[in-house]
């Protein structure tokens, strides 16, 4: 089963104001075991950093149009913020 939770609006904006948070701070978190078509290709990037954890199976992430990274378990992967990625 997938499951996503994405930050209401509200929280969000208090997180980014407040002088604890404002640098690091959760806005979507979720689990996609079995995600055989998680698809994702952002060619501008996004405004978060993604941080994706393979606990089983394989995969991959293309940065900037360079050689996809192959993902297998245990594997821990960081997507900066503003990077053209897919994965």
């Amino acid at each position: 089963m997938e499951l996503l939770h994405v930050m209401p609006e509200y929280i969000v904006k208090e997180l980014e104001q407040s002088e604890l948070t404002k640098n690091l701070y959760i806005s979507d978190i979720g689990v996609f075991p079995r995600a055989q078509y998680h698809y994702r290709e952002r060619s501008d990037g996004c405004n978060a950093h993604i941080v994706i954890y393979c606990t089983d199976g394989e995969g991959w992430i293309e940065f900037e149009n360079r050689k996809p990274l192959q993902l297998s378990v245990r594997y821990l992967a960081v997507i900066p913020a503003g990077i053209p990625h897919r994965y």
